[in-house]
């Protein structure tokens, strides 16, 4: 589930942010362990504290002093600090559908 979430054959990767960038968040992020087990059985539908999760791993791949939780708003303080459209996180809509098509 890992490597759907970031980026494989069918399932497009996060934009400048390779494996190694995933799995030092991912150390940092215990909590998604659970998350990418239980996403193994493709639910019908991701639950919140789950997508919650995901977003703050996508939130940290960009960003990893951010304390941000949303990442939307996530995007608008990273968009301000850098102007650059490449270098900040995918919508939550976005997050959303890549986490559909990853499973």
């Amino acid at each position: 589930m890992f490597h759907a979430l970031t980026g494989c054959d069918t399932v497009s990767f996060f934009a400048g942010r390779g494996t190694r960038t995933a799995c030092e968040v991912w150390t940092a992020l215990p909590e998604l362990t659970q998350v990418l087990i239980d996403l193994t059985t493709a639910p019908a539908q991701v639950d919140e504290d789950a997508t919650q999760t995901i977003e703050r791993f996508v939130i940290l791949l960009y960003g990893r002093t951010s304390t941000s939780r949303d990442v939307n708003k996530a995007r608008c303080k990273l968009f301000a600090m850098k102007n650059k459209v490449q270098l900040i996180p995918p919508t939550s809509a976005a997050l959303k559908q890549h986490v559909r098509r990853a499973m």
